[in-house]
């Protein structure tokens, strides 16, 4: 199946309603693919995904509740708001009782529109962010899908798009250099080289000298190269 090149899919079979939904959705930055048919929608879904489904309970070719239900059986899981006339609220509570997530009483105003499906739409996004994260069994050469690894891999993608000096501590075996890697892999400068360094390892008086340089005859045997560093 295709990755969605719509945030959602709108079913009306009214031209008009359909055209003002869109330019409305459109206005807020929110992308739309339009079918009028319940035929026409289930081809659709069997080749593209969604973010949302919003679904107009009244199509010329079959029942929306029936379509909701389809879309259920077929597995498919975008979340569906269903769209219906002020006289249809026993229609309304069928479809929330069968998986719908919200519901839209026509006529719509572009406010009400635009706030449910963005809602929706931020929703599913966590949604989809909590799932992926919670069954990641890996990260960053990290191996481990326990809670408190989750958390760990989120704390690096965050403080990994901070200019700020991360300090990482831990008991010697813990993976601090591994967690610094990932902070580098995922960060804006993973272009540039990563270089390990272990301080232990230098004496004091010479750990300046090693990571920032020196001038030639700053020490015995001190050479400069053409820029005034250490080689």
């Amino acid at each position: 199946m295709a990755e969605y090149q719509y945030d959602i899919l709108l079913i009306e079979d009214e031209a008009s309603l359909a055209t003002i939904y869109t330019a409305q959705l459109n206005n807020a930055g929110i992308t739309v693919r339009v079918c009028s048919t319940a035929e026409e929608a289930l081809s659709d879904l069997g080749q593209h995904r969604y973010a949302l489904v919003l679904l107009d309970l009244g199509l010329p070719d079959g029942d929306g509740i029936e379509l909701l239900a389809e879309i259920r059986r077929l597995g498919i899981g975008a979340p569906v708001i269903v769209v219906t006339g002020d006289s249809a609220t026993d229609r309304v509570v069928e479809a929330l009782r069968m998986g719908a997530q919200d519901y839209l009483v026509k006529p719509l105003t572009a406010d009400r529109l635009v706030v449910t499906v963005s809602n929706a739409l931020e929703l599913s996004a966590l949604k989809r962010r909590v799932a992926e994260e919670s069954g990641r069994s890996g990260f960053e050469g990290f191996i481990g899908a326990s809670r408190p690894m989750q958390a760990v891999y989120s704390a690096i993608e965050n403080v990994a798009q901070s200019k700020a000096t991360v300090f990482v501590t831990g008991e010697s075996g813990t993976g601090k250099e591994l967690c610094a890697e990932a902070i580098h892999s995922r960060g804006p400068r993973r272009a540039g080289p990563f270089v390990a360094i272990n301080c232990g390892a230098i004496p004091k008086d010479l750990i300046e000298s090693e990571l920032f340089g020196h001038v030639k005859g700053a020490f015995t045997g001190a050479i400069a190269d053409r820029k005034g560093a250490a080689i």
